[in-house]
């Protein structure tokens, strides 16, 4: 497993932080016996099962495909997931996680993102910018990829830019940082996703 270094200087030399956006393989509220929902995952630390016990990728569900399809899929740390059906009218970002580092070979984390306007996990914020840099890097890694989530989602909010009435520049000055995990505050339990249950939708 990589150092927390060797991963600061890998996500600052890569491409760019990619958006992906599944649908989960279940529901992540159920029904109890009284008929009353149940909303524990939310709860939970989500943690997402990308490699089967061997190493090898696994790949999502195709829309068009009752069997997983393509070979190239991949995620990696800092990537943003958006689960469309986790939206409820809360806020725009309520449906957003942040892709965390590695837990084990086959596990990765996946961050709460905000509700109303994008929150920043520090492990992100470390792992991006580093403590003593400007926010700069999480502007151009992030504002993009924001955008193209906000794009497919009803309303009019179709930017980061809308979200925030024509101008970002204020919320990139000092960008909302979730300080402490909150898993580490709250959460006991983990539920675990398997890439390869979820289908991809783009």
């Amino acid at each position: 497993m990589l150092s927390h270094r060797e991963v600061t200087n890998s996500l600052r030399t890569a491409k760019p932080p990619r958006l992906h956006t599944l649908k989960l393989p279940e529901s992540p509220t159920f029904t109890n016996e009284d008929g009353s929902q149940n909303f524990e995952r939310f709860d939970m630390a989500w943690i997402l099962v990308d490699k089967d016990e061997k190493g090898k990728q696994l790949q999502p569900i195709l829309p068009d495909s009752p069997t997983n399809g393509t070979q190239d899929f991949f995620i990696e740390i800092g990537d943003g997931l958006y689960f469309p059906e986790l939206l409820t009218g809360a806020g725009e970002f309520e449906a957003f996680r942040f892709v965390g580092k590695r837990l084990v070979d086959n596990e990765l984390p996946l961050l709460h993102g905000g509700v109303e306007y994008p929150e920043f996990p520090l492990e992100i914020v470390e792992m991006m910018a580093g403590k003593d840099e400007s926010f700069n890097s999480l502007q151009k890694a992030y504002e993009p990829l924001f955008n193209q989530m906000l794009i497919q989602q009803p309303g009019c909010i179709l930017s980061l830019e809308d979200l925030f009435g024509g101008d970002t520049a204020e919320y990139w000055r000092s960008p909302e940082v979730q300080r402490q995990s909150r898993r580490r505050l709250t959460v006991v339990k983990e539920w675990k996703i398997a890439l390869n249950k979820c289908q991809l939708i783009m």
